[in-house]
């Protein structure tokens, strides 16, 4: 039977519990960010009526405000924390999975992809445990909460916004649906760029003895440009994201 390839919720598996609290952490953080434009309009209804009282608007302010601060403090300690300790067990356990390699299997895997294994792709889990997590629950909670909000302030109004939704939710997965292949590109050109670089460390002296410098800094120049072609092609994906958002928002 063909073996599955391990995806990453596989891999931070183990660190279930941290990234709970982390999700509490973030939820939290959002949940009372959500309330900052509840209270504002509490202020301006209560200034048009007459009755504003600045020191307790002011000490509600300041309390929702330090709130958030400490909740998004503590969200970035424990981000970090979690995503230094996934990296480390991770780089531990590939270390020495790899002093159990036979000479014949370690020569198969190659020194390239080992590296690549031990700094990239770890990266690349970090990240995402420090990064990804967070970002796709803080998007969640806001899109829920700010909807609610909507709907609860004015039905009509919250529906003629909310229907832009789907549209930038496809704008979403059509730039994604190309990101992913140039991704998985990008990571092979860093393996053979750390090929390239290794077999020249290593053979330093045969290169030297065959005069083959030319050579061997023209392979490392071609994967080097295609390393910066497909990172502008990432980047200009990037681009159109972003400003696609902010005309659609402005739309509604």
């Amino acid at each position: 039977m063909k073996e599955k390839n391990p995806h990453v919720f596989a891999v931070i598996k183990p660190y279930a519990l941290s990234l709970v609290v982390l999700f509490i952490l973030t939820l939290a953080g959002n949940a009372i960010s959500l309330y900052i434009p509840k209270l504002i309009a509490q202020g301006i209804d209560t200034y048009s009526e007459g009755g504003f009282d600045i020191y307790a608007f002011s000490l509600q302010f300041i309390a929702v405000v330090f709130a958030v601060f400490i909740f998004t403090y503590l969200q970035g300690v424990f981000q970090t924390y979690t995503a230094e300790r996934a990296a480390r067990d991770i780089r531990s356990k590939l270390v020495e999975k790899i002093s159990e390699f036979t000479f014949s299997h370690l020569e198969q895997e190659t020194e390239s992809k080992i590296l690549t294994n031990l700094t990239s792709d770890i990266d690349a889990v970090k990240s995402f445990i420090s990064q990804a997590v967070v970002i796709i629950i803080s998007s969640v909670v806001l899109i829920i909460g700010a909807s609610t909000l909507l709907i609860m302030i004015d039905w009509r109004l919250a529906l003629s916004v909310l229907a832009l939704l789907p549209v930038i939710g496809i704008l979403f997965a059509l730039i994604f649906s190309r990101l992913g292949p140039l991704f998985k590109r990008g990571q092979g050109i860093i393996d053979r760029l750390n090929s390239i670089i290794s077999e020249n460390i290593v053979g330093s002296s045969l290169v030297r003895v065959l005069h083959s410098q030319g050579r061997e800094l023209e392979k490392f120049n071609v994967e080097n440009f295609n390393a910066k072609e497909n990172g502008i092609k990432v980047l200009k994906l990037f681009s159109i994201v972003i400003p696609s958002v902010g005309i659609i928002s402005n739309m509604a």
